[in-house]
């Protein structure tokens, strides 16, 4: 996987909250994955199909629930590392920026 194929799996909002919930969690199954995200089941399993296709997350079988988790740990850090950046980029005052501690 290269880095545009990466974004282009995380570019979903929906996505973005099932991997942060797993971040967050370590492991969930569908129905508390739709619930973290505010998302009907089957939305969330499309989405979890897409974030597998990725190679971003794996999955086990417990019983009759299936359990995911984020198949590397840098995945948490990058969206933490893109979280910061977007509100550093958002910062439309420098002096406030460095006041929050956003710039060195």
């Amino acid at each position: 996987m290269n880095s545009v194929s990466l974004f282009r799996c995380l570019a979903d909002e929906a996505r973005l909250g099932i991997v942060d919930a797993l971040w967050d969690d370590g492991e969930l199954c569908v129905s508390e994955l739709a619930k973290r995200v505010g998302k009907e089941q089957t939305n969330t399993s499309h989405h979890l199909a897409e974030l597998r296709s990725c190679g971003l997350v794996t999955s086990e079988r417990q019983g009759r629930r299936r359990f995911y988790r984020l198949s590397h740990p840098g995945l948490g850090g990058l969206l933490e590392d893109a979280g910061a950046l977007a509100e550093h980029i958002a910062c439309a005052e420098p002096a406030a920026c460095q006041q929050a501690g956003c710039c060195v």
